[in-house]
């Protein structure tokens, strides 16, 4: 492995034995149902800047991986959400959403391409915590199907939103790039307000 494709998984290996512990989430849901599934990915920095992410991520990777790696990160997320329905538990899952906002920013901004392989383990890794902190989070009352369908769609939109983001902004030289950074900057900002 030479330097440069070495580089991200040493950063990725530093963050995560850095993260502390979490109060940046609030664990607390509004309303019931579809509406606080919807609102859910809104309203947590890290959840509405992760999905954004990937979709800016996305744009910067050939065709097949526009569809799967947002596929991936759904369905994984799914997966995710079950896990804690069952009553997984998850330690430091706080800053690991922190630390999965700052990484996918550095994603966006960097200049490297990863194998397939290895963006689908880290989106399927993202898409499994931010899953877990949506199933964490259930209202005590209303449907779960509802809540579940709510923040599915929510997150979908967003990862839409960040692809057509990624579109405009790749017809400025720098722009995604920049956005990137201020996407990884801002998770440095929650993990070290944790």
């Amino acid at each position: 492995m030479n330097n440069k494709s070495s580089f991200f998984p040493a950063t990725l290996g530093i963050f995560l034995l850095a993260a502390g512990n979490a109060e940046a989430h609030t664990l607390a849901s509004t309303g019931t149902s579809m509406f606080a599934g919807i609102m859910h990915p809104l309203l947590g920095l890290d959840h509405l800047l992760a999905m954004i992410a990937v979709g800016l991520w996305v744009t910067k990777l050939e065709k097949q991986a526009q569809w799967t790696l947002p596929l991936v990160f759904v369905f994984v997320m799914m997966a995710g959400f079950g896990l804690a329905c069952l009553g997984w538990n998850v330690v430091l899952v706080e800053p690991l959403l922190a630390a999965s906002v700052l990484l996918l920013g550095l994603l966006v901004a960097g200049p490297q391409r990863l194998s397939m392989m290895l963006s689908v383990f880290l989106v399927s890794l993202f898409g499994l915590l931010h899953g877990y902190a949506h199933g964490i989070e259930v209202p005590a009352s209303g449907s779960i199907w509802l809540y579940v369908t709510g923040f599915i769609l929510t997150c979908a939109v967003l990862q839409a939103t960040g692809f057509a983001l990624g579109q405009v902004l790749g017809r400025v030289r720098g722009a995604v790039t920049l956005g990137g950074a201020a996407i990884a900057a801002t998770g440095m900002a929650l993990l070290s307000g944790l």
